[in-house]
């Protein structure tokens, strides 16, 4: 699914309407005063809720393993190798819970599981989300009728059917089919803004070349940006001058529009490095394959609009989003993104509808005052 987006051309009218009419330019200013507030300190991964990886819509598991929380809007299909049982494990620091839970959501599911090839263990105390049940059945209670431990199984295969999922913790069935109180159409319509805006800040620096290994000098405070290519991020070794923090983080804007493959090296930095690093593909609007020539990614993969693909056994340290998923080996490792950016905040959708109707509403006034003169 690919997003269009719109860009409206607003005239300011400088006409006063008579006495007691408000005038289009007043109404307009609110509803830009409403819509942004400039000079924001804000974590761009903040509407993805701390979840290791948060996808839009579908997520597939053909082999690998995520170690921290997952969620996605759309349809679980597990095929191939599966997925190892550590999937969907809150972690620490973790805190998102559904409304009127007091335990964490460590797998939301909006939509349904169309294959399950292996058990789906979440280890920890977690509670799942399924937006629909249809060819599975929710076990709370053993065949005595005494609470148990969670399972969700396929329908008619009893309550010690395989494949299943097995939860660590006791959740009744209609909190399984509860809401998740997560808009995903929402989130993704922020971050896809926040990928925009980053897309458009200067470069700190640019090497003569994206080849071999190229040390990146950070900025001696705030935010660090370098663009480059799939193609440059392919063929070169990333290094910094010192190692990214919070006071020093690091975005990679990478544009795909010439290749939607790519892969990973950076040098001299540990797992944890990748709260601090984030590769925004801002204009990856179609599939973005990870292939399997590189090394594991210390950032986290922020694809808002596009379909990422992971084809190999490397490690992702940091959070996976992006608008559908497929994994296809490796492990996704719970470092999300931990550092404040200089982002113009972006109005909720509902928020906008509000303001903009009040807008629309003085732009009549104005046209039925200028009908009378």
């Amino acid at each position: 699914m690919k997003r269009t987006h719109h860009h409206t051309n607003i005239h300011r009218f400088t006409r006063r309407g008579p006495t007691g009419t408000l005038c289009l330019a007043t109404l307009l200013a609110a509803v830009a005063a409403r819509t942004a507030q400039a000079n924001s300190s804000l974590n761009p991964t903040d509407p993805a809720l701390g979840y290791n990886a948060f996808v839009e819509s579908n997520l597939t598991g053909e082999g690998g393993h995520s170690e921290g929380p997952v969620a996605l809007g759309g349809n679980l299909t597990v095929t191939g190798n599966g997925y190892n049982p550590v999937f969907g494990n809150p972690a620490p620091g973790f805190t998102y819970k559904a409304p009127g839970d007091s335990t964490v959501a460590g797998l939301v599911i909006g939509g349904k599981i169309t294959s399950l090839v292996n058990q789906i263990g979440i280890n920890q105390p977690s509670y799942i989300k399924l937006g629909d049940p249809t060819g599975y059945q929710i076990w709370a209670t053993d065949q005595n009728g005494y609470p148990m431990n969670t399972r969700i199984t396929p329908t008619g295969t009893g309550r010690d059917g395989n494949p299943n999922i097995l939860l660590n913790v006791r959740e009744s069935a209609a909190s399984v089919t509860g809401p998740s109180g997560i808009n995903f159409t929402d989130a993704f319509s922020t971050m896809a803004a926040y990928s925009q805006q980053m897309a458009n800040w200067a470069v700190t620096y640019s090497p003569p070349s994206w080849h071999n290994q190229v040390t990146l000098p950070l900025a001696s405070s705030g935010v660090s940006v370098f663009t480059l290519t799939t193609a440059e991020l392919s063929a070169v070794t990333l290094g910094f001058s010192q190692t990214p923090n919070a006071q020093h983080p690091v975005v990679l804007n990478v544009d795909s529009s010439a290749s939607s493959t790519f892969n990973v090296r950076f040098t001299g930095l540990g797992d944890t490095a990748g709260s601090y690093i984030l590769l925004n593909f801002y204009n990856a609007n179609g599939t973005l394959t990870w292939n399997n020539a590189g090394d594991s990614m210390d950032g986290t993969l922020f694809a808002p609009t596009a379909t990422v693909d992971k084809e190999n056994s490397n490690n992702l340290n940091g959070q996976l989003i992006a608008e559908n998923f497929t994994q296809n080996g490796g492990e996704l490792h719970y470092h999300p993104f931990s550092a404040a950016l200089p982002l113009t905040s972006v109005p909720e959708p509902r928020a906008f509808a509000l303001t903009a109707g009040v807008g629309l509403l003085g732009f009549g006034l104005w046209r039925k005052s200028r009908a009378k003169l």
